[in-house]
Protein backbone atom coordinates (compact mmCIF):
# COMPACT_ATOMS: atom_id res chain seq x y z
CA UNK A 1 0.00 0.00 0.00
CA UNK A 2 3.08 2.07 0.59
CA UNK A 3 4.34 1.47 -2.89
CA UNK A 4 0.83 2.52 -4.34
CA UNK A 5 0.35 5.77 -2.30
CA UNK A 6 4.02 6.44 -3.43
CA UNK A 7 3.42 5.96 -7.08
CA UNK A 8 0.49 7.98 -6.86
CA UNK A 9 2.00 11.29 -5.22
CA UNK A 10 5.02 11.14 -7.26
CA UNK A 11 3.04 11.29 -10.68
CA UNK A 12 1.27 14.58 -9.70
CA UNK A 13 4.16 16.28 -8.07
CA UNK A 14 6.61 18.50 -9.97
CA UNK A 15 9.81 16.96 -10.15
CA UNK A 16 13.40 18.32 -11.81
CA UNK A 17 12.47 17.23 -14.96
CA UNK A 18 9.38 19.19 -15.23
CA UNK A 19 11.74 22.21 -13.61
CA UNK A 20 13.91 22.28 -16.19
CA UNK A 21 10.74 21.85 -19.58
CA UNK A 22 9.52 25.32 -17.89
CA UNK A 23 12.50 27.59 -17.69
CA UNK A 24 13.45 26.47 -21.03
CA UNK A 25 10.11 27.04 -22.38
CA UNK A 26 10.22 30.03 -20.58
CA UNK A 27 13.65 31.76 -22.17
CA UNK A 28 12.03 30.23 -25.82
CA UNK A 29 8.79 32.64 -24.86
CA UNK A 30 11.48 35.69 -24.34
CA UNK A 31 13.19 35.13 -27.65
CA UNK A 32 9.76 35.04 -29.45
CA UNK A 33 7.89 37.80 -27.77
CA UNK A 34 10.65 40.29 -29.69
CA UNK A 35 10.42 42.74 -26.11
CA UNK A 36 11.11 46.45 -27.20
CA UNK A 37 11.35 47.89 -23.84
CA UNK A 38 14.22 46.82 -20.70
CA UNK A 39 11.10 46.76 -18.59
CA UNK A 40 8.87 44.55 -20.65
CA UNK A 41 11.87 41.92 -20.48
CA UNK A 42 12.54 42.52 -16.86
CA UNK A 43 9.24 41.74 -15.57
CA UNK A 44 9.13 38.20 -17.68
CA UNK A 45 12.15 37.63 -16.08
CA UNK A 46 10.84 38.13 -12.89
CA UNK A 47 7.78 36.66 -13.22
CA UNK A 48 9.28 33.12 -14.43
CA UNK A 49 11.93 33.03 -11.53
CA UNK A 50 9.22 33.58 -8.89
CA UNK A 51 6.96 30.85 -10.67
CA UNK A 52 9.95 28.24 -11.04
CA UNK A 53 11.25 29.55 -7.27
CA UNK A 54 7.68 28.31 -6.69
CA UNK A 55 7.88 24.99 -8.35
CA UNK A 56 11.45 24.10 -6.27
CA UNK A 57 10.06 24.82 -3.50
CA UNK A 58 7.07 22.85 -3.50
CA UNK A 59 9.52 19.72 -5.64
CA UNK A 60 11.68 20.06 -2.24
CA UNK A 61 9.06 19.47 0.29
CA UNK A 62 7.41 17.00 -1.43
CA UNK A 63 10.87 15.05 -1.67
CA UNK A 64 11.42 15.46 1.96
CA UNK A 65 8.22 13.94 2.68
CA UNK A 66 8.93 11.33 0.05
CA UNK A 67 11.55 10.31 2.44
CA UNK A 68 9.42 9.92 5.41
CA UNK A 69 7.41 7.40 3.01
CA UNK A 70 9.89 4.98 1.84
CA UNK A 71 8.44 1.71 2.37
CA UNK A 72 10.90 0.37 4.55
CA UNK A 73 12.90 2.40 7.07
CA UNK A 74 16.37 0.75 6.66
CA UNK A 75 18.25 2.85 8.86
CA UNK A 76 15.38 2.46 11.98
CA UNK A 77 15.73 -1.08 11.66
CA UNK A 78 19.33 -1.07 11.57
CA UNK A 79 19.74 1.00 15.16
CA UNK A 80 17.02 -2.29 16.05
CA UNK A 81 18.64 -5.15 14.69
CA UNK A 82 22.08 -4.05 15.86
CA UNK A 83 21.39 -2.31 19.18
CA UNK A 84 18.39 -3.95 20.16
CA UNK A 85 17.81 -5.00 23.94
CA UNK A 86 14.73 -6.22 25.57
CA UNK A 87 12.95 -4.28 28.14
CA UNK A 88 9.80 -4.97 28.80
CA UNK A 89 7.01 -2.77 30.35
CA UNK A 90 10.10 -0.57 31.31
CA UNK A 91 7.95 2.50 30.38
CA UNK A 92 4.89 0.50 32.02
CA UNK A 93 6.50 -0.43 35.46
CA UNK A 94 6.87 -3.89 35.41
CA UNK A 95 10.03 -5.41 36.99
CA UNK A 96 10.00 -3.90 40.55
CA UNK A 97 12.27 -1.11 40.96
CA UNK A 98 11.80 1.28 37.67
CA UNK A 99 14.29 3.35 38.37
CA UNK A 100 17.03 1.09 38.75
CA UNK A 101 16.35 -0.47 35.25
CA UNK A 102 16.37 3.09 34.27
CA UNK A 103 20.15 3.86 35.42
CA UNK A 104 21.03 0.04 34.17
CA UNK A 105 19.46 1.06 30.25
CA UNK A 106 21.30 4.96 31.05
CA UNK A 107 24.40 3.23 31.34
CA UNK A 108 24.18 0.39 29.01
CA UNK A 109 24.83 0.20 24.99
CA UNK A 110 21.58 0.09 24.17
CA UNK A 111 19.81 1.72 21.47
CA UNK A 112 16.46 0.38 21.03
CA UNK A 113 14.21 -0.71 24.10
CA UNK A 114 11.93 -3.41 22.53
CA UNK A 115 8.14 -3.57 24.01
CA UNK A 116 9.15 -0.87 26.71
CA UNK A 117 5.18 0.38 26.47
CA UNK A 118 2.87 -2.62 27.12
CA UNK A 119 -0.72 -2.85 26.69
CA UNK A 120 -0.83 -6.96 27.93
CA UNK A 121 -4.61 -6.98 28.78
CA UNK A 122 -4.98 -3.57 29.84
CA UNK A 123 -4.22 -0.13 28.21
CA UNK A 124 -1.40 1.42 28.55
CA UNK A 125 -0.69 4.25 31.34
CA UNK A 126 0.61 6.97 29.02
CA UNK A 127 1.24 9.26 31.99
CA UNK A 128 3.22 6.69 33.39
CA UNK A 129 5.08 6.46 30.29
CA UNK A 130 6.03 9.68 29.55
CA UNK A 131 7.45 10.21 33.25
CA UNK A 132 9.27 7.61 33.17
CA UNK A 133 10.91 7.92 29.71
CA UNK A 134 11.79 11.58 30.84
CA UNK A 135 14.21 9.66 33.30
CA UNK A 136 16.05 8.02 30.05
CA UNK A 137 18.60 9.95 30.01
CA UNK A 138 20.39 8.52 26.24
CA UNK A 139 19.00 11.40 23.76
CA UNK A 140 19.23 8.66 20.86
CA UNK A 141 16.88 5.78 21.96
CA UNK A 142 14.41 4.29 19.98
CA UNK A 143 11.59 2.74 21.52
CA UNK A 144 8.96 0.16 21.26
CA UNK A 145 5.49 -0.57 22.04
CA UNK A 146 3.55 -4.02 22.09
CA UNK A 147 -0.30 -4.27 20.49
CA UNK A 148 -1.20 -7.56 22.51
CA UNK A 149 -3.47 -10.04 21.53
CA UNK A 150 -5.15 -10.33 25.20
CA UNK A 151 -7.41 -8.08 26.35
CA UNK A 152 -9.71 -7.90 29.89
CA UNK A 153 -13.26 -8.09 29.16
CA UNK A 154 -13.57 -6.06 32.24
CA UNK A 155 -11.85 -2.95 31.63
CA UNK A 156 -12.74 0.27 29.38
CA UNK A 157 -10.69 3.05 27.94
CA UNK A 158 -11.71 6.48 27.25
CA UNK A 159 -10.63 7.18 23.85
CA UNK A 160 -9.83 10.89 22.94
CA UNK A 161 -9.89 10.21 18.80
CA UNK A 162 -13.78 9.09 19.28
CA UNK A 163 -14.65 11.31 22.03
CA UNK A 164 -16.12 8.15 24.67
CA UNK A 165 -15.23 5.06 26.73
CA UNK A 166 -14.58 1.85 24.89
CA UNK A 167 -15.49 -1.68 25.98
CA UNK A 168 -12.85 -4.07 25.85
CA UNK A 169 -16.00 -6.78 25.94
CA UNK A 170 -16.50 -6.05 21.96
CA UNK A 171 -13.16 -6.75 21.12
CA UNK A 172 -13.04 -10.39 21.35
CA UNK A 173 -12.80 -12.74 18.86
CA UNK A 174 -15.60 -15.03 19.15
CA UNK A 175 -15.29 -17.98 21.60
CA UNK A 176 -12.59 -16.74 22.57
CA UNK A 177 -13.51 -15.59 26.20
CA UNK A 178 -11.20 -16.80 28.89
CA UNK A 179 -8.89 -17.80 27.22
CA UNK A 180 -5.90 -16.23 29.05
CA UNK A 181 -8.13 -16.90 32.34
CA UNK A 182 -11.13 -15.02 33.86
CA UNK A 183 -12.10 -12.08 32.12
CA UNK A 184 -9.89 -12.70 28.93
CA UNK A 185 -10.18 -12.74 25.70
CA UNK A 186 -8.32 -12.55 22.21
CA UNK A 187 -8.22 -9.41 20.78
CA UNK A 188 -10.08 -8.89 16.72
CA UNK A 189 -9.52 -6.88 13.48
CA UNK A 190 -12.81 -7.20 12.98
CA UNK A 191 -13.94 -5.62 15.63
CA UNK A 192 -14.61 -1.54 15.09
CA UNK A 193 -14.35 -1.09 18.82
CA UNK A 194 -11.03 -2.77 18.69
CA UNK A 195 -9.87 -1.34 15.24
CA UNK A 196 -10.61 2.07 17.61
CA UNK A 197 -8.36 1.39 20.13
CA UNK A 198 -5.50 0.29 18.47
CA UNK A 199 -5.99 3.62 16.24
CA UNK A 200 -6.11 5.80 19.83
CA UNK A 201 -2.98 4.00 22.13
CA UNK A 202 -0.68 3.63 18.61
CA UNK A 203 -1.04 7.48 17.76
CA UNK A 204 -0.89 8.24 21.53
CA UNK A 205 2.32 6.50 21.27
CA UNK A 206 3.97 7.70 18.04
CA UNK A 207 3.11 11.80 19.89
CA UNK A 208 5.30 10.57 22.65
CA UNK A 209 8.08 9.23 20.21
CA UNK A 210 7.44 5.71 20.01
CA UNK A 211 8.75 4.35 16.78
CA UNK A 212 8.32 0.60 17.07
CA UNK A 213 5.15 -1.68 17.51
CA UNK A 214 5.08 -4.99 17.69
CA UNK A 215 1.33 -6.96 17.25
CA UNK A 216 1.65 -9.96 19.34
CA UNK A 217 0.62 -13.45 17.96
CA UNK A 218 -1.01 -11.47 14.89
CA UNK A 219 -2.54 -15.45 13.84
CA UNK A 220 -5.02 -14.58 16.68
CA UNK A 221 -5.87 -10.90 16.12
CA UNK A 222 -6.15 -11.26 12.40
CA UNK A 223 -7.17 -15.00 11.71
CA UNK A 224 -8.40 -14.64 7.75
CA UNK A 225 -5.34 -12.51 7.11
CA UNK A 226 -7.82 -9.15 6.11
CA UNK A 227 -7.61 -6.64 8.74
CA UNK A 228 -3.61 -5.97 8.87
CA UNK A 229 -3.72 -3.65 5.59
CA UNK A 230 -5.93 -0.48 6.55
CA UNK A 231 -4.70 -0.35 9.99
CA UNK A 232 -1.15 -0.51 9.20
CA UNK A 233 -2.21 1.97 6.57
CA UNK A 234 -3.20 4.46 9.14
CA UNK A 235 -0.79 4.27 11.46
CA UNK A 236 1.52 4.65 8.39
CA UNK A 237 -0.36 7.73 7.41
CA UNK A 238 -0.40 9.35 10.98
CA UNK A 239 3.48 8.92 11.27
CA UNK A 240 3.94 10.87 7.46
CA UNK A 241 1.49 13.79 9.02
CA UNK A 242 3.95 13.95 11.58
CA UNK A 243 7.19 13.31 9.28
CA UNK A 244 8.51 10.56 11.47
CA UNK A 245 9.59 7.10 10.66
CA UNK A 246 8.07 3.91 12.43
CA UNK A 247 8.56 0.45 12.28
CA UNK A 248 5.52 -1.71 12.25
CA UNK A 249 6.25 -5.89 13.47
CA UNK A 250 4.21 -9.10 14.29
CA UNK A 251 4.50 -12.54 16.08
CA UNK A 252 3.58 -14.73 12.59
CA UNK A 253 5.23 -18.04 14.37
CA UNK A 254 3.99 -20.50 11.12
CA UNK A 255 2.51 -18.15 8.31
CA UNK A 256 4.70 -18.55 5.53
CA UNK A 257 2.52 -16.35 3.26
CA UNK A 258 4.96 -14.06 1.70
CA UNK A 259 2.79 -11.33 0.41
CA UNK A 260 1.42 -11.30 4.48
CA UNK A 261 4.70 -11.30 5.88
CA UNK A 262 5.70 -8.26 3.14
CA UNK A 263 3.27 -6.33 4.55
CA UNK A 264 5.41 -5.89 7.85
CA UNK A 265 9.02 -4.07 8.78
CA UNK A 266 9.93 -6.94 10.29
CA UNK A 267 8.57 -9.93 12.68
CA UNK A 268 9.77 -11.16 16.01
CA UNK A 269 10.02 -14.60 17.61
CA UNK A 270 11.55 -16.27 20.68
CA UNK A 271 14.97 -18.45 19.93
CA UNK A 272 13.57 -21.56 21.86
CA UNK A 273 17.04 -22.89 23.66
CA UNK A 274 18.01 -26.32 24.21
CA UNK A 275 18.33 -26.80 28.16
CA UNK A 276 21.69 -26.61 26.91
CA UNK A 277 21.69 -23.58 25.22
CA UNK A 278 21.45 -24.98 22.05
CA UNK A 279 20.25 -23.62 18.67
CA UNK A 280 18.15 -25.63 16.38
CA UNK A 281 18.30 -25.34 12.75
CA UNK A 282 14.97 -26.36 12.01
CA UNK A 283 11.41 -24.91 11.49
CA UNK A 284 10.20 -26.02 14.84
CA UNK A 285 11.21 -26.29 18.19
CA UNK A 286 11.90 -29.88 19.23
CA UNK A 287 10.50 -29.28 22.75
CA UNK A 288 6.99 -28.45 21.67
CA UNK A 289 6.80 -30.86 18.30
CA UNK A 290 6.48 -33.96 20.58
CA UNK A 291 3.12 -31.54 22.36
CA UNK A 292 2.00 -31.86 18.44
CA UNK A 293 2.50 -28.36 16.84
CA UNK A 294 4.93 -25.95 15.62
CA UNK A 295 6.84 -22.89 17.82
CA UNK A 296 8.49 -21.54 15.00
CA UNK A 297 12.43 -20.54 14.75
CA UNK A 298 11.78 -17.20 12.44
CA UNK A 299 15.68 -17.43 11.37
CA UNK A 300 15.05 -20.90 8.93
CA UNK A 301 14.78 -19.78 5.35
CA UNK A 302 11.35 -21.36 5.51
CA UNK A 303 10.23 -17.88 7.64
CA UNK A 304 13.48 -16.01 6.79
CA UNK A 305 13.52 -15.86 3.00
CA UNK A 306 9.69 -14.44 2.81
CA UNK A 307 10.51 -11.90 5.80
CA UNK A 308 11.98 -8.21 5.57
CA UNK A 309 13.54 -8.34 8.85
CA UNK A 310 13.62 -11.04 11.81
CA UNK A 311 14.13 -9.79 15.31
CA UNK A 312 14.73 -13.07 18.01
CA UNK A 313 15.38 -12.52 21.66
CA UNK A 314 14.87 -15.44 24.58
CA UNK A 315 11.26 -15.88 24.98
CA UNK A 316 9.50 -15.86 27.95
CA UNK A 317 5.67 -17.14 29.06
CA UNK A 318 5.73 -17.35 32.92
CA UNK A 319 5.91 -20.74 32.48
CA UNK A 320 8.50 -23.47 33.47
CA UNK A 321 11.04 -24.77 30.49
CA UNK A 322 10.61 -21.29 28.40
CA UNK A 323 13.57 -19.70 27.41
CA UNK A 324 14.04 -16.91 29.61
CA UNK A 325 13.67 -19.92 32.81
CA UNK A 326 16.61 -21.91 31.03
CA UNK A 327 18.60 -19.04 30.81
CA UNK A 328 17.95 -17.75 34.51
CA UNK A 329 19.02 -21.45 35.97
CA UNK A 330 22.23 -21.72 33.96
CA UNK A 331 25.45 -20.79 35.66
CA UNK A 332 27.11 -16.62 34.89
CA UNK A 333 29.61 -18.74 32.35
CA UNK A 334 27.14 -20.76 30.46
CA UNK A 335 24.66 -17.85 30.06
CA UNK A 336 27.55 -15.83 29.01
CA UNK A 337 28.68 -18.08 26.04
CA UNK A 338 24.60 -18.62 25.22
CA UNK A 339 24.84 -14.87 24.28
CA UNK A 340 27.68 -14.77 22.71
CA UNK A 341 26.46 -17.76 20.59
CA UNK A 342 23.13 -15.92 20.14
CA UNK A 343 24.88 -12.41 18.94
CA UNK A 344 27.21 -14.19 16.59
CA UNK A 345 24.62 -15.94 14.80
CA UNK A 346 21.92 -13.13 14.83
CA UNK A 347 24.05 -10.21 14.81
CA UNK A 348 27.41 -11.09 13.47
CA UNK A 349 26.91 -10.39 9.43
CA UNK A 350 26.31 -6.95 9.10
CA UNK A 351 24.42 -7.02 6.19
CA UNK A 352 22.19 -10.11 7.59
CA UNK A 353 18.38 -9.95 7.84
CA UNK A 354 18.45 -11.13 11.62
CA UNK A 355 18.98 -9.27 14.62
CA UNK A 356 19.73 -10.81 18.44
CA UNK A 357 17.73 -8.35 21.18
CA UNK A 358 19.19 -8.57 24.62
CA UNK A 359 17.49 -9.37 27.96
CA UNK A 360 17.50 -6.30 30.19
CA UNK A 361 13.74 -6.90 32.03
CA UNK A 362 11.98 -9.79 31.15
CA UNK A 363 9.37 -12.50 32.41
CA UNK A 364 10.42 -14.57 34.66
CA UNK A 365 9.06 -18.53 35.34
CA UNK A 366 8.66 -17.33 39.30
CA UNK A 367 10.04 -21.01 40.46
CA UNK A 368 12.61 -21.34 38.31
CA UNK A 369 15.51 -21.45 40.79
CA UNK A 370 18.26 -19.55 38.94
CA UNK A 371 18.83 -16.10 39.18
CA UNK A 372 16.40 -13.10 38.60
CA UNK A 373 16.70 -9.08 39.34
CA UNK A 374 14.36 -6.74 42.04
CA UNK A 375 11.37 -9.59 42.01
CA UNK A 376 11.96 -13.36 41.67
CA UNK A 377 9.45 -13.18 38.55
CA UNK A 378 11.97 -10.68 36.39
CA UNK A 379 14.81 -10.79 34.90
CA UNK A 380 17.79 -8.01 34.96
CA UNK A 381 21.37 -8.15 34.12
CA UNK A 382 22.15 -5.60 36.86
CA UNK A 383 25.19 -6.25 38.56
CA UNK A 384 23.50 -5.26 41.89
CA UNK A 385 21.17 -7.95 41.69
CA UNK A 386 21.75 -11.73 41.54
CA UNK A 387 22.60 -12.58 37.64
CA UNK A 388 25.29 -10.17 37.09
CA UNK A 389 25.63 -9.98 33.28
CA UNK A 390 25.01 -6.80 32.27
CA UNK A 391 29.01 -6.01 31.38
CA UNK A 392 29.02 -9.26 29.29
CA UNK A 393 25.89 -7.74 27.39
CA UNK A 394 27.41 -4.35 27.05
CA UNK A 395 30.68 -5.80 25.87
CA UNK A 396 28.75 -7.78 23.14
CA UNK A 397 26.75 -4.80 22.36
CA UNK A 398 29.59 -2.86 21.38
CA UNK A 399 31.25 -6.01 19.36
CA UNK A 400 28.47 -6.06 16.97
CA UNK A 401 29.33 -4.80 13.34
CA UNK A 402 27.28 -1.53 12.17
CA UNK A 403 26.31 -0.30 8.79
CA UNK A 404 25.68 2.79 8.39
CA UNK A 405 23.49 3.90 11.64
CA UNK A 406 23.20 7.26 12.30
CA UNK A 407 20.94 7.22 15.45
CA UNK A 408 19.70 10.96 15.79
CA UNK A 409 19.17 11.33 12.27
CA UNK A 410 15.94 8.62 12.51
CA UNK A 411 14.79 9.11 16.25
CA UNK A 412 11.13 10.59 16.14
CA UNK A 413 10.68 14.21 15.86
CA UNK A 414 7.35 14.48 16.99
CA UNK A 415 8.65 15.28 20.57
CA UNK A 416 11.53 17.36 21.21
CA UNK A 417 13.22 14.32 23.12
CA UNK A 418 11.58 14.97 26.93
CA UNK A 419 14.67 13.07 28.42
CA UNK A 420 16.63 16.03 26.86
CA UNK A 421 14.61 18.74 28.01
CA UNK A 422 14.49 17.04 31.30
CA UNK A 423 18.61 16.24 31.99
CA UNK A 424 18.90 19.91 30.91
CA UNK A 425 16.30 21.76 32.82
CA UNK A 426 17.16 19.96 35.90
CA UNK A 427 21.05 19.80 35.50
CA UNK A 428 21.47 22.69 37.76
CA UNK A 429 19.31 22.06 40.45
CA UNK A 430 19.30 19.79 43.64
CA UNK A 431 19.51 16.11 42.79
CA UNK A 432 16.15 14.80 44.10
CA UNK A 433 16.06 11.62 46.07
CA UNK A 434 13.85 9.12 47.80
CA UNK A 435 14.90 7.88 50.98
CA UNK A 436 13.48 6.91 54.36
CA UNK A 437 14.02 5.22 57.60
CA UNK A 438 12.08 3.25 60.13
CA UNK A 439 10.82 4.93 63.40
CA UNK A 440 8.97 2.53 65.10
CA UNK A 441 5.41 -0.31 64.78
CA UNK A 442 2.68 -0.99 66.98
CA UNK A 443 1.38 -4.67 66.07
CA UNK A 444 0.75 -7.42 68.05
CA UNK A 445 2.95 -11.00 68.71
CA UNK A 446 0.33 -13.25 68.14
CA UNK A 447 -3.14 -13.31 66.34
CA UNK A 448 -6.23 -14.90 66.29
CA UNK A 449 -6.48 -16.79 62.35
CA UNK A 450 -9.21 -14.38 60.28
CA UNK A 451 -9.62 -12.02 62.90
CA UNK A 452 -9.19 -8.52 62.20
CA UNK A 453 -6.28 -6.16 63.86
CA UNK A 454 -5.38 -2.40 63.89
CA UNK A 455 -1.59 -1.81 63.31
CA UNK A 456 0.72 0.96 62.83
CA UNK A 457 3.83 1.32 61.34
CA UNK A 458 6.39 5.07 61.17
CA UNK A 459 8.75 5.80 58.36
CA UNK A 460 10.64 9.20 58.52
CA UNK A 461 11.18 10.82 55.18
CA UNK A 462 14.99 11.61 54.89
CA UNK A 463 15.22 11.99 51.16
CA UNK A 464 15.30 15.60 49.93
CA UNK A 465 11.46 14.92 48.16
CA UNK A 466 8.33 15.38 49.47
CA UNK A 467 5.58 12.24 50.13
CA UNK A 468 1.92 12.35 49.17
CA UNK A 469 -0.93 10.43 47.64
CA UNK A 470 -1.14 12.27 44.18
CA UNK A 471 2.67 11.35 43.68
CA UNK A 472 2.25 7.68 44.51
CA UNK A 473 4.18 7.45 47.55
CA UNK A 474 3.15 3.93 49.58
CA UNK A 475 4.09 1.75 52.78
CA UNK A 476 4.33 -1.71 50.54
CA UNK A 477 5.09 -4.99 51.85
CA UNK A 478 8.16 -6.75 52.25
CA UNK A 479 9.51 -10.65 52.77
CA UNK A 480 8.71 -11.82 50.37
CA UNK A 481 8.27 -8.12 48.44
CA UNK A 482 4.60 -7.38 47.38
CA UNK A 483 3.24 -10.07 49.54
CA UNK A 484 -0.75 -9.60 49.84
CA UNK A 485 -0.51 -11.40 53.38
CA UNK A 486 -1.22 -8.42 54.94
CA UNK A 487 -3.16 -6.44 52.52
CA UNK A 488 -0.05 -5.25 50.29
CA UNK A 489 -0.47 -1.45 50.22
CA UNK A 490 -1.10 1.58 53.16
CA UNK A 491 -1.27 4.82 51.60
CA UNK A 492 -1.14 8.47 52.76
CA UNK A 493 -4.21 10.37 53.53
CA UNK A 494 -5.39 12.45 50.50
CA UNK A 495 -4.10 16.03 50.75
CA UNK A 496 -1.28 14.83 53.11
CA UNK A 497 2.41 15.69 52.74
CA UNK A 498 5.55 14.79 54.25
CA UNK A 499 8.01 16.95 53.65
CA UNK A 500 11.71 16.19 54.47
CA UNK A 501 12.90 15.37 57.88
CA UNK A 502 9.02 14.37 59.13
CA UNK A 503 7.54 11.48 59.99
CA UNK A 504 5.14 9.66 59.42
CA UNK A 505 2.52 6.92 60.86
CA UNK A 506 0.83 4.62 58.47
CA UNK A 507 -2.12 3.17 60.82
CA UNK A 508 -4.52 0.58 58.96
CA UNK A 509 -6.58 -2.79 59.16
CA UNK A 510 -4.92 -6.18 58.46
CA UNK A 511 -6.96 -9.10 58.38
CA UNK A 512 -5.15 -12.77 60.58
CA UNK A 513 -4.25 -15.26 57.21
CA UNK A 514 -6.71 -17.96 57.82
CA UNK A 515 -4.02 -20.23 58.09
CA UNK A 516 -2.20 -20.51 61.53
CA UNK A 517 1.00 -20.76 61.53
CA UNK A 518 4.00 -17.82 61.92
CA UNK A 519 4.26 -15.40 59.31
CA UNK A 520 6.81 -12.56 58.42
CA UNK A 521 5.20 -8.71 59.19
CA UNK A 522 7.93 -5.88 56.97
CA UNK A 523 7.60 -3.09 54.86
CA UNK A 524 8.97 -0.75 52.69
CA UNK A 525 8.03 3.29 51.39
CA UNK A 526 7.86 3.20 47.60
CA UNK A 527 7.40 5.56 44.54
CA UNK A 528 4.25 3.55 42.81
CA UNK A 529 5.93 2.56 39.22
CA UNK A 530 8.92 3.94 39.58
CA UNK A 531 11.16 2.20 42.22
CA UNK A 532 11.50 0.86 46.37
CA UNK A 533 13.77 2.96 48.61
CA UNK A 534 15.04 3.53 52.34
CA UNK A 535 15.05 1.07 54.69
CA UNK A 536 13.12 -1.43 55.56
CA UNK A 537 10.62 -1.95 59.06
CA UNK A 538 12.29 -4.68 61.66
CA UNK A 539 10.97 -7.87 60.45
CA UNK A 540 8.07 -8.87 63.20
CA UNK A 541 7.50 -12.66 62.95
CA UNK A 542 3.58 -13.32 63.98
CA UNK A 543 2.20 -15.99 65.32
CA UNK A 544 -0.89 -16.36 63.79
CA UNK A 545 -2.85 -19.51 66.49
CA UNK A 546 -6.72 -21.23 65.54
CA UNK A 547 -9.53 -19.19 67.24
CA UNK A 548 -9.91 -22.14 69.99
CA UNK A 549 -6.47 -21.39 71.49
CA UNK A 550 -8.02 -17.89 71.91
CA UNK A 551 -6.44 -17.00 75.54
CA UNK A 552 -9.48 -16.41 77.73
CA UNK A 553 -9.38 -12.06 77.79
CA UNK A 554 -10.13 -10.11 81.12
CA UNK A 555 -14.65 -9.62 81.54
CA UNK A 556 -13.44 -5.84 80.74
CA UNK A 557 -12.23 -6.24 77.47
CA UNK A 558 -15.82 -8.42 76.36
CA UNK A 559 -18.88 -6.70 75.38
CA UNK A 560 -22.08 -7.71 76.50
CA UNK A 561 -22.33 -10.15 74.13
CA UNK A 562 -19.49 -11.72 74.82
CA UNK A 563 -17.78 -10.49 71.42
CA UNK A 564 -14.13 -9.13 71.87
CA UNK A 565 -13.92 -5.86 71.92
CA UNK A 566 -11.43 -4.06 69.25
CA UNK A 567 -9.40 -0.79 70.93
CA UNK A 568 -10.16 2.30 69.26
CA UNK A 569 -6.72 3.85 68.06
CA UNK A 570 -6.45 6.96 66.30
CA UNK A 571 -4.67 7.31 62.87
CA UNK A 572 -2.89 10.29 62.31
Amino acid sequence: MDREFQSSKNSSRPNGSAIRTFLFRSLMFLRRAHIRTWTGAIFLAFVAGAVSSFLWVVSFDMETESVATVSRPSDLLEVMKRRGCVADGLLSGYGGDTRASVDLINRSECRYLHRALESWLNPPDFELARRTKALITKPDMVYGMFVSEALNTDAEYYSSLENRVLKFSDMCQPESEGFWGVHTCKASFASDEYRAYVRDITRKAMDMGIQSFLFGQIAFQDPDRSGVPGILEDMKEYARSKRMKIAIGAQTNTITDGDYLGLFDYIEGGVGITKDGEIEEKPCASRYESQGWCWALLWNKKYLSRANTVLLHLDWSGIAGDDMSVFAGMSRNDRADVLRKLSEKFNGDPKGKTGFLFPFLATLYDQNGGCYGAKKDSYSPDNRYSCKDEGTMNELLRSIPVVGIDTEKIVSVSEPTRAREASISESGKKEERDDAEFDGQDVPDTMVAGQKYDVSVSMKNTGTTTWSDGLGYRLGSQNPQDNTTWGGRAYIFSGKTVEPKKKITFGFTIAAPEKPGIYDFQWRMLREGQAWFGEESKNKTIEVVPEKETPALPESTKTSSGEIQPSSQETP
